[in-house]
């Protein structure tokens, strides 16, 4: 888990000091180490202030410190180490290959890159490194882009093909590591994060996603970002720029697909399948815990942290002494510590513990909002960052979490609707069917209603300041544009639980999760792994199964539980709830509304001038009862544009 970058510039006068300056925001990222190549018809190397000095001799070590970088250049690429694999300085990047033709910086893991090694090993190519980047690299150098479809894993990557005069970004399949860009008349820039291109180019705010991140949540739904002329290279996909004529092409490499059918439940299919996801989960673990680095886990104490618990324990032995990170409530209704330390003492793992609170959010809340680089939909993100802070206090550099489950196996509510959609069950089954009354099936009626009124909401700002109170904050005038000409019709519930499915984990809640993810462990410089969001085995097999496979039987998920129930409690394995990392959202926004509004008041161009604290309080500070996670978007926007000076 690194930072890269790179600028291109078309006059060939790129300052080695905005490399520099890149390469200090994101120093979060790869604390050991930092390297620079800059071209300008000859390739110079330089190193920086964190880099340990080597004593190797091969042909991507630098010699020279980047203060003494003084000409300009064309090209220019970067990278912030987090050692995780070969830990030794022949892992230094930017790295080239032996004839420097071929340069690559590298943000991820590539977990079967020793089995792609062996195969390029026959080959003919030869390593100098037991690095997955060097892997990656001379993949690249034998198959071109087709081989990014070979790899397992998580990547953002920028390879230099000097032969072809060509830049290649990619991205992984679910976008769990992020890359950004940005393209001028007089150049181009890629990073991993937003803020280290707003650092050397100040952006302002791109006033038609802050509205769509407050209406429905979503700051990244289209390529353009947040940050104005900065977009998202988007996942499955790659991005070539020609360097002598500056055009470049985006392509999807990867194109998912589903199984649309309903089918028909058959038990002896359904045991091969679950034999199946249970074999393949053994294997993923055991390429993922591949690393020359601390490993631990996060833990809930839900079924997928559990499940991946107890599939650690099975490759590791119980009695480990493994490493387990949980956050606690205060609140005892969001409180699973009682089901972590159940799986923590059924595998003989160490057991970690944090417990934020609401002043340790506002002394933090700075801090949070700089790493995260775009704001929140809610407080959850807090507790995440609090485990994350622990597992590094822990010595820990790579840590492992379950995220990606829940897309791929049915564990929210709203796939149970899309089932009964697709099958247009009648209201009346609906309700014999349901095993517990008042819950799910009043949420039913409200999705229900909610879809039918948001299909009327386009262009009529009262109709939707009834769904959404909270817009009312929104400055009239702006609202009524970004209705008029950007707002379209969210579809809440599809037709078909792997149509949502498919929806939710790759256009959109899993992607953002991972968003959190990425920006919460990399604030502590520790790499985060997620077999259910990374592996694309493991994907493809619960998607190209029918829909009945993933919604039958008496609880959600059923198909991972029963792969898993070997590996955890009985106890955990028959839990109707789920929470996850859950911070009491409500009870710290009335206890910090003070603070949140004096934020909200210093300065946000998209609100309405005059709002006083009644009002304030009234449309975001829930009061009690659900919780309320569409308020704290409005906060979060405002602490967004004070800290990146909108």
């Amino acid at each position: 888990m690194c930072g890269i970058a790179g600028i291109v510039s078309k006059s060939r006068s790129g300052s080695p000091a905005d490399l520099h300056k890149i390469s200090k925001v994101l120093a979060h990222r790869g604390p050991d180490d930092e390297g620079f190549v800059v071209i300008n018809g000859k390739r110079k190397l330089y190193f920086g202030d964190d880099s340990p000095r080597s004593e190797l001799s091969l042909p991507h070590i630098p010699s020279r410190h980047i203060s003494e970088a003084s000409e300009s250049f064309h090209i220019g690429l970067l990278h912030r180490r987090l050692s995780i694999l070969d830990l030794s300085s022949a892992g230094h990047q930017p790295l080239s290959d032996v004839s420097s033709n071929y340069w690559i910086s590298f943000n991820g893991e590539v977990y079967n890159y020793i089995e792609l090694r062996n195969e390029l090993e026959a080959k003919g190519h030869a390593f100098f490194s037991d690095s997955d980047t060097e892997v990656v690299l001379h993949a690249y150098m034998e198959w071109g882009e087709a081989c990014f479809n070979r790899f397992i894993g998580m990547w953002a990557v920028a390879i230099l093909n000097l032969q072809e005069q060509t830049l290649v970004l990619s991205r992984d399949r679910t976008g769990v590591k992020p890359l950004y860009y940005s393209s001028n008349a007089s150049e181009f820039i890629f990073s991993s994060e937003l803020k280290a291109i707003h650092a050397i180019r100040p952006r302002g705010m791109n006033p038609t996603v802050a509205l769509e991140f407050l209406i429905s949540g979503n700051a990244e739904g289209t390529e353009d970002s947040l940050f104005s002329g900065i977009k998202e290279l988007k996942p499955s996909h790659t991005l070539s720029l020609n360097l002598e004529t500056s055009e470049f092409r985006i392509e999807a490499y990867y194109k998912p697909s589903y199984n649309s059918e309903i089918g028909v439940f058959d038990d002896s299919v359904y045991r091969v399948k679950v034999e199946e996801l249970k074999s393949l989960l053994q294997d993923s673990v055991a390429l993922h815990l591949r690393s020359d680095a601390p490993l631990g886990t996060c833990l809930s104490g839900g079924i997928d942290s559990s499940a991946l618990s107890g599939l650690i324990s099975a490759q590791l032995g119980k009695g480990s002494k493994f490493k387990t990170f949980t956050a606690q409530s205060m609140v005892a209704a969001f409180d699973e510590s009682s089901w972590a330390k159940e799986v923590a003492d059924f595998n003989g793992f160490d057991w970690f513990t944090v417990k934020p609170n609401s002043e340790e959010l506002r002394q933090d809340i700075d801090d949070l909002t700089y790493f995260q680089e775009l704001p929140m939909i809610s407080l959850s993100t807090y507790a995440q960052y609090r485990v994350m802070k622990l597992a590094a206090s822990q010595g820990i550099k790579v840590l492992m979490n379950g995220q990606g489950a829940d897309e791929l196996f049915a564990g929210y509510p709203h796939y149970q609707l899309s089932n009964w959609k697709e099958q247009k069950w009648s209201v009346r089954k609906i309700q014999e069917t349901l095993s517990v009354e008042g819950g799910p099936r009043s949420y039913l009626v409200k999705e229900y209603l909610k879809e039918k009124l948001y299909s009327k909401a386009k262009g009529i700002p009262g109709l939707l300041s009834e769904l959404q109170p909270q817009v009312r904050l929104i400055d009239k005038d702006q609202l009524r544009h970004f209705m008029e000409r950007h707002y379209s019709v969210p579809k809440l519930i599809h037709e078909g639980a792997n149509k949502q499915l498919h929806f939710d984990y790759y256009n959109g809640p899993l992607k953002n999760l991972l968003r959190y993810e990425d920006r919460n462990s990399m604030a502590f410089s520790v790499e985060s792994r997620v077999p259910f969001s990374d592996d694309h085995r493991i994907s493809e097999l619960a998607f190209g199964l029918e829909s009945v496979y993933k919604m039958n039987g008496p609880y959600s998920k059923m198909l991972l539980r029963d792969a898993a129930k070997a590996w955890m409690p009985t106890k955990v394995y028959s839990r109707t709830d789920k929470m996850g990392f859950v911070s009491p959202n409500n009870l710290w926004m009335r206890e910090l509304s003070g603070f949140f509004y004096e934020a909200f008041q210093r300065l946000n161009p998209l609100f309405r001038k005059g709002v006083d604290r009644k009002e304030f309080e009234k449309m975001l500070i829930p009061s009690g009862g659900v919780e309320n996670y569409r308020s704290f978007r409005y906060i979060s926007l405002a602490l967004w544009m004070e800290r990146f000076k909108m």
